[in-house]
């Protein structure tokens, strides 16, 4: 099959799909944008288009969602901040549902052995979060300040930072699976390793607690401002990209084997290597998806090379070609 031959077909799946779930998704509560470019909603600015972006008004709009997509065979992908993906340039297919506008709050309980409960919605985005802990004197999020993406893909990824993963004070979460059932899973059932979860089911993160202990406000104020420094100084965070590109390789930070092997500021197209920190990639202006998805594969293989180590993508890749 011929390049543009595939891309003739995807487009008219692509409509058909696009078609059918405008009529599916009719009477269900949210916002609804059909063919919005994924581009204006990933921190790396590229990607094509979702045939349809759903954002559901409540947890019961997204129930509905989820189980017509299911009885129609509907593919669902869910979006969190962008901040940890790279869509390709075809687009998604389907049902891309953001939890952003969700209603909900976050809220503290009392746990035990002078411990808190932070109730939050997965939507939330972890700074929020993190700020929102601290200003309540409460300790043990601080260090993930710099995680940019929400609380539903921190989890999904055990996001960490200074040698401590979300995984450490996860307590329990309330997660819908794809058949549309509301389930509620406990640490104990969770398998937290680094920079992935193994839950029993996979489904959709609704709301999670998180267990912290009491801190002091102003010290752990100061912590965070220390390590927002450290990652303005090291990092390219105003730049478009997607935080670490690679997983650290056991014994090893990717950065530095990218670095040893010659290629910082390596570019393909208008995707490069930061200048800053190699485990970087920024797009700096007009990249395409598939530059920067060949710029991983480069690294990967230059590393191979020089090191012999593999290193494993820490961003997700998604979409069509």
């Amino acid at each position: 099959m011929s390049l543009s031959t595939h891309y003739k077909e995807t487009e008219m799946l692509s409509v058909k799909l696009m078609t059918s779930i405008k009529d599916l998704l009719n009477d269900v509560d949210g916002e609804k944008r059909y063919k919005e470019p994924l581009s204006l909603h990933t921190s790396f600015r590229v990607g094509g288009n979702a045939d349809v972006l759903f954002f559901p008004k409540d947890e019961a709009s997204l129930v509905l969602a989820v189980r017509i997509s299911n009885e129609n065979d509907v593919p669902i992908f869910i979006l969190g901040n962008g901040s940890n993906l790279l869509v390709r340039d075809g687009g998604i297919q389907g049902m891309v549902i953001s939890l952003k506008k969700m209603e909900g709050n976050i809220e503290i309980n009392p746990g035990t052995h002078e411990t808190f409960l932070v109730v939050s919605p997965a939507g939330t985005s972890m700074p929020a979060l993190v700020r929102y802990a601290v200003d309540k004197g409460l300790e043990g999020l601080e260090t993930l300040i710099g995680v940019p993406g929400t609380l539903g893909g921190a989890l999904k990824m055990n996001a960490g930072a200074q040698g401590k993963d979300i995984g450490d004070i996860f307590h329990s979460v309330r997660m819908l699976n794809m058949k549309g059932e509301v389930k509620e899973f406990m640490k104990n059932e969770v398998r937290f390793h680094y920079r992935g979860t193994e839950f029993p089911e996979k489904g959709i993160f609704l709301e999670a607690i998180l267990e912290l202990k009491k801190g002091n406000k102003d010290a752990l104020s100061q912590k965070v401002k220390i390590l927002l420094e450290k990652r303005n100084t090291s990092q390219p965070i105003t730049q478009k990209g997607a935080g670490s590109i690679f997983k650290n390789p056991k014994g090893h930070y990717a950065g530095q084997l990218i670095e040893e092997a010659g290629l910082k500021s390596f570019s393909i197209g208008d995707a490069e290597v930061s200048p800053k920190h190699a485990n970087f990639i920024i797009n700096r202006g007009k990249a395409k998806a598939r530059d920067i998805e060949e710029l991983i594969k480069v690294i990967q293989e230059k590393v191979m090379v020089k090191a012999g180590i593999s290193l494993k993508p820490e961003i997700e890749i998604a979409g069509e070609r």
